[in-house]
């Protein structure tokens, strides 16, 4: 899985627990810290420390979303997407599945239960995630290092001088982002994990908008273009002039080497069929997608059939509305009428 969406999967409802993380001892891993977070106290008291202090993890071990969601601190910083430290992460999944039942869940009551059985299922999904080569896709048409800088950019705050020193913080740290992003990316040509080639023949034309002639014209640079009358027109000036320099300096040059990579490598090698099955243990994964995304048990085939079975319902239920409405066509007809004429469409708010 890539790391967001580790993250995500990992703190649903971590977010809303009050409890201060408990201050911890220099040099101490996270499995030790979690295993510390519910030695003492109530069901409740171990479970709100053990949710601050996953919590306080998640925002430093993924900046990015540390940055969308407020979390003070880390916006100088990107995630660190090493091979090392996404075994890491996985380790450390582990430890803190481990810890977290150890707390009595019997002895937990209402919404802390529930947060309890989230946080479990979220864990365990993430162990059993960690089988498949997810970590591999992290760039494609709708995603990569390619859009996201922008992205973040603009997701962050621009309200002091600070806030635009980050952005050049982490527009400075933009080629080991892309050294790593290519690694990730090599490891998945070696392994046959890519995603689909024709649906990558979009991303070229992609980098090409944000490698604009002149740098002041890339999305990359417009947060410093519109920068508010909180910033002093020196500072801004002084700002926008060092954002220039660490975008051409090191921001395109890394996109450049990337897009080259892309082009020359990444797209010729890329797998030509759609389907989850041709990729590495392909059935299996796609079998785990489907059971992550709906929190069901069906497999793929109980999934399509019940489509089938739902398609066939409705189709039969919108055939009985066509008759019982006098319309003489076919439901395809029908269909196209209902979104055409214009006494099913409102002409003003009050109606």
């Amino acid at each position: 899985m890539k790391p967001l969406l580790i993250l995500l999967t990992l703190t649903v409802g971590l977010s809303a627990q009050a409890t201060k993380a408990p201050a911890a001892k220099k040099g101490a891993s996270i499995c030790a810290q979690l295993d510390e977070a519910v030695e003492m106290g109530t069901p409740s008291q171990k479970l709100n420390r053990f949710f601050a202090t996953q919590w306080k993890y998640n925002m430093t071990e993924y900046p990015e979303f540390a940055t969308y969601v407020g979390y003070p601190g880390q916006n100088d910083r990107w995630s660190d997407s090493s091979l090392a430290t996404i075994q890491r992460h996985r380790n450390e999944t582990h430890c803190a599945l481990a810890a977290l039942v150890k707390i009595p869940r019997a002895s937990l009551k209402g919404e802390e239960r529930i947060n309890f059985d989230l946080a479990k299922r979220n864990f365990e999904m993430g162990i059993e995630g960690a089988k498949f080569e997810g970590d591999y896709l992290v760039l494609d048409h709708l995603n990569g290092l390619h859009m996201g800088i922008a992205d973040m950019l603009t997701a962050m705050p621009t309200a002091n001088k600070l806030d635009y020193e980050n952005m050049i913080s982490r527009l400075n740290k933009v080629p080991l982002l892309e050294e790593q992003t290519e690694i990730l990316m090599r490891e998945g040509l070696k392994r046959k994990v890519t995603p689909v080639k024709m649906f990558l023949a979009r991303v070229p034309s992609q980098f090409d908008r944000v490698l604009t002639a002149k740098i002041e014209d890339s999305p990359i640079f417009k947060p410093f273009a519109e920068m508010g009358v909180n910033i002093t027109p020196e500072d801004k000036a002084d700002l926008q002039k060092r954002a220039k320099e660490a975008i051409e300096t090191n921001v395109y040059p890394a996109l450049k080497k990337l897009k080259t990579f892309v082009v020359n490598d990444y797209i010729p090698g890329a797998r030509t069929s759609i389907s989850y099955a041709d990729m590495p243990n392909g059935k299996a994964w796609y079998a785990y997608m489907v059971k992550s995304h709906t929190t069901t048990r069906l497999t793929p085939t109980e999934l399509h059939d019940l489509g089938l079975k739902e398609v066939a319902r409705i189709t039969q239920e919108m055939e009985a509305v066509k008759t019982q409405a006098g319309f003489k066509g076919s439901l395809k007809a029908f269909n196209e009428f209902l979104l055409s004429d214009k006494q099913f469409y409102y002409t003003n708010k009050e109606e």
